[in-house]
Formats: C-alpha cells, structure tokens, sequence
C-alpha cells in the first residue's frame, strides 16, 4: 500500500517550494491579526504607511510578575499577556482591543511609573493631532488631549510620559512643535496665545508657556534648567502647559527619549539632526 512507510521518514514539512511559489509555516505571533493590511506600492514614505508601534510593560501579579504587551497595527490597538503568544495550540486572549474610527493610532507609550495589575494607563497619540489617555486594564478611556484640535492640528509622531510622573506627558509632531500635558486636568477648548519671550531658551529650542497667571517663580526667562521638576503641572493654569519649539523650518520631530534619570532629552528631527537637552545647554 502506498501508506505503508509514511511513519518511518515522513514528517511535517516547515517550508517548501512549488510551481505557483513558496510556503512557509506562519509564526502565531503573525497569524494572531485576523485581517490582512492592505499595503499599496504607492506608500513609500512613512508618513504614509501603516504604523506599527509595540511598548512592553511588567506589572505584579501578586508574587509573579507579568510581561504584557501592547500593540497598534493600523487603525487597532491590542493588549495582551507576552506569554499568550508562546501557547501556540491556544487562541491569543487580548486583555483589551480597540479599533479606532476615522482616526488612526500613529504612536503609544504606556506609564510605566503608574503602572500595575490593577491599572495600566497608555497614552496614544492620532493622525489628527489628539492624544488619548486609556486604561488598558479597565478598558476605560480617561482623558482626550486635544479632543477639538484647538492647540494642533498635525500628526503625532511621538508620545512619552515623563519619567516618574504620573501626569505630565510630553508629545511631538510632525510640524515640529511638541507640547507638555498635565493629564489630570482638563485640556483647553480654545485657541491658545503663547507669551512671546520664551520660558526657557538654547540656541535654536524654544520653550513657551500660555499667556496665563503663573503659580510660581520658575517662569523666570533667566532659568534654562530643562529637568522635568521644571515642569511640574504647576506653572500654568492652562492646558498644555508647554509648547515647545524644536524646529524652526517646520520640519518634523521623527521621535524623542528620555534618559532614564530624566535630565536628558534625546530628540530625532526629519533632516537627520540629533539634539540632546540638557538641564543648562542643548548640544547638536
């Protein structure tokens, strides 16, 4: 019979060639997204492509602690446990996942300073200029910065919390302006007037604050510290705190970092220029 030696040497085959091309075996890591991205042979900047952003946090579960994971793809967000990928005979059990209408997703950065089992709060940013604080855990969405497109209406290219804080956020876009959020009060719905000498000041970085009453003596011109204790939600009555002016040619801020003490700020411009700030000084 034909089927007599199948066990000897046969064996499933991982990859393999035929007349119409070749097959390979999907990883569960890629097979978990049901529907298939359309991708165009027009999308040849990343402006334009589809954005994929993945952010990685550990939250204690008890004695345990737990790797999870939170992904956008398109215009979804999914949250899910790292180790629900590594079962590969079981379905990937998502923790929460959105789909986003008429907006899509373009960056994310979960807190890691406030994050635990209980309440895990990603902030994400939109095509539209809008940042949503949501809570990945409770499935809740918290906060909408920029909900009318009132103080920017350009892309998001980059969103980060400020390191250990639990408020204060810091977002970049693609016209070059970023913007400091205190996200536990309300972001304003009119259009805003910035005073014009700048709150701190190097080179070509401007820092600018609304034109509103400050609270405290740190709106002094002569300080140019950039530490994050500078921007402690308390300088500004209004909502965004800051504007920040990276570049003056109108071309776009790519993405930032934080260093992990916080005094330092790493930012990638579209003309290829790095720029560190410091507490005193900013070097290119």
């Amino acid at each position: 019979m034909a089927l007599e030696n199948v066990g000897e040497k046969d064996h499933v085959k991982l990859h393999f060639t035929t007349r119409e091309g070749k097959y390979r075996q999907m990883h569960l890591a890629e097979s978990f997204y049901g529907k298939n991205l359309q991708y165009s042979a027009a999308q040849v900047s990343a402006s334009s492509a589809t954005p994929v952003k993945t952010s990685f946090v550990k939250v204690k579960n008890g004695d345990e602690d737990q790797d999870c994971i939170c992904l956008t793809i398109g215009r979804e967000l999914f949250y899910f446990l790292h180790k629900a990928i590594q079962q590969a005979n079981q379905p990937l059990d998502f923790i929460d996942k959105r789909t986003y209408r008429g907006v899509a997703p373009t960056c994310h950065d979960i807190n890691q300073f406030s994050a635990r089992q209980e309440s895990v709060r990603v902030a994400v940013g939109f095509t539209a200029g809008q940042v949503q604080i949501i809570d990945v855990r409770t499935k809740q969405s918290l906060h909408i910065m920029n909900e009318d497109r009132s103080v920017e209406k350009s892309r998001v290219t980059c969103v980060k919390w400020y390191p250990n804080k639990e408020n204060l956020l810091l977002t970049s876009h693609i016209n070059g302006f970023m913007y400091t959020y205190d996200v536990s009060q309300p972001c304003t719905n009119v259009s805003l007037s910035y005073q014009i000498q700048p709150l701190k000041f190097c080179d070509e970085f401007e820092v600018y604050v609304p034109k509103v009453k400050l609270n405290n003596s740190s709106s002094s011109t002569g300080n140019n510290s950039l530490s994050p204790d500078t921007f402690n939600g308390t300088s500004s009555t209004r909502n965004p705190l800051y504007k920040w002016i990276i570049t003056k040619d109108g071309s776009a801020v790519n993405n930032f970092k934080f260093s992990p003490c916080g005094r330092y700020l790493a930012v990638v411009t579209q003309v290829l220029r790095a720029r560190v700030c410091t507490r005193a000084s900013k070097k290119s």
